[in-house]
């Protein structure tokens, strides 16, 4: 009867740290979701229906991985603040030169220069993978708040000071798949480290460390005043017939019925903040804010 063979697999004593088959499932869920958004996020900038699917997922030290990776290349550094480690975003230089080519309105048929990026090309796809990098923050928003922090855009995996080099990452491939192009291997490198604090939310577990629940009440209300919001200028608003508004054309006058001396709303939404008087900065349209508060406070 003939012996089974077995597979042998290289283990590095120096890698103390390792996930177990367990971790590793609850880490492919939260990735699987970074993938769906990733390739929404793509295919709406590019206009193409581009598709980022999670596939093998290997351990390793960096200065075993940094020598493996493809170059030149796009490679995107970061952190997810105010977790420790840093990370590594890698793109092969034919998915970037390809993603170049859709951004600019091309068709992404080729062929591609085998060269390293341009300036204008890096900055391309240095807004790309940063916008993919907000979606990875969503997919673990579940379990960390967190935020990229300090991206670095580099043309070699070589290039990157890690930190701790022996330190071990989880290396993930993935799949980009470009219709009627055939798919490209990027990479995302998360240091265990930086993984390892997000492991417990991840899988559900509970955790009676009010310490750390305070923090993440702290980060969140920090972070609520960084997010974006539409202020507008309003007039005051005019009352007109059906009639009146049915018989418009271009070139009729609104009347606005508006007193030159009294100042406009500053409006979020149906919140009035502030009033200002419209004015210049130079060349610029501005306005100048006489009073603060919304109509709730007066």
């Amino acid at each position: 009867m003939q012996a089974r063979q077995r597979k042998v697999r290289a283990y590095d004593f120096s890698q103390s740290e390792s996930f177990d088959r367990n971790e590793l499932r609850v880490v492919r869920v939260a990735l699987d979701g970074f993938g769906r958004r990733a390739g929404r996020l793509l295919s709406s900038h590019l206009r193409v229906a581009l598709r980022v699917e999670i596939g093998e997922m290997t351990q390793a030290s960096w200065s075993a991985i940094s020598q493996t990776l493809e170059e030149p290349a796009h490679v995107c550094s970061f952190s997810l603040a105010p977790l420790p480690g840093k990370a590594v975003l890698h793109l092969p230089l034919a998915l970037s030169m390809h993603l170049v080519d859709l951004a600019f309105g091309g068709l992404g048929e080729g062929p591609f220069p085998k060269r390293a990026l341009s300036e204008v090309e890096q900055a391309v796809v240095a807004k790309l993978s940063e916008e993919m990098l907000d979606e990875l923050v969503t997919s673990l928003a579940a379990a960390q708040v967190v935020a990229v922090a300090s991206p670095v855009h580099l043309s070699s995996a070589v290039l990157v000071q890690m930190p701790a080099p022996q330190s071990t990452f989880l290396v993930i491939e993935l799949s980009v798949s470009v219709p009627q192009s055939g798919s490209y291997k990027a990479r995302l490198c998360l240091p265990l480290l930086m993984l390892k604090p997000a492991l417990p939310s991840l899988s559900g577990e509970a955790t009676n460390d009010s310490t750390g629940g305070e923090a993440t009440v702290r980060l969140v209300a920090d972070r609520l005043m960084d997010v974006e919001v539409e202020a507008a200028i309003r007039f005051p608003s005019i009352r007109l017939p059906s009639s009146a508004i049915t018989a418009l054309e271009p070139g009729d006058v609104v009347p606005l019925k508006v007193v030159l001396d009294e100042p406009l709303e500053l409006a979020v939404g149906d919140l009035v903040q502030a009033h200002v008087m419209p004015g210049r900065s130079g060349r610029r349209f501005s306005c100048t804010v006489v009073d603060v508060g919304s109509e709730s406070d007066r």
